[in-house]
């Protein structure tokens, strides 16, 4: 019996390792963009499978980046964000789409909050 639970617990011991390492080095950033605002910025990074990470920041001279994860992108959303990437040269152009594409608004305010254009 101890070495059937001996050979399990090796078993799953592997498959985390093994997890843990395509996780850790499977995925590509594939859009990296600091948006800045009056008084602070928010960077985000895509990668290649639909998890968008953001760091905000506000004020803060001293401020690391630690990007934290805000939401994943839908199938439709990521294909249309690979096609965006590989047909548009212009980088503001660029950061206008993944603006709306993430936050759903055109622009900041001052703080960094979401703002309509229509505001």
């Amino acid at each position: 019996m101890k070495k059937k639970r001996k050979k399990i617990l090796i078993a799953l011991l592997g498959i985390l390792l093994i997890g843990g390492i395509i996780y850790a080095f499977g995925k590509k950033e594939i859009f990296y963009g600091r948006f800045d605002f009056t008084f602070g910025s928010r960077g985000v990074i895509i990668y290649d499978n639909g998890r968008v990470y953001e760091d905000f920041e506000l004020e803060e001279p001293n401020h690391k980046e630690k990007y934290k994860y805000f939401k994943t992108l839908s199938f439709k959303e990521l294909k249309e964000l690979k096609q965006k990437l590989k047909t548009t040269d212009k980088d503001e152009e660029l950061k206008l789409y993944v603006i709306r594409l993430i936050y759903g608004v055109d622009e900041f305010d001052d703080l960094g909050n979401y703002k309509d254009k229509d505001q």
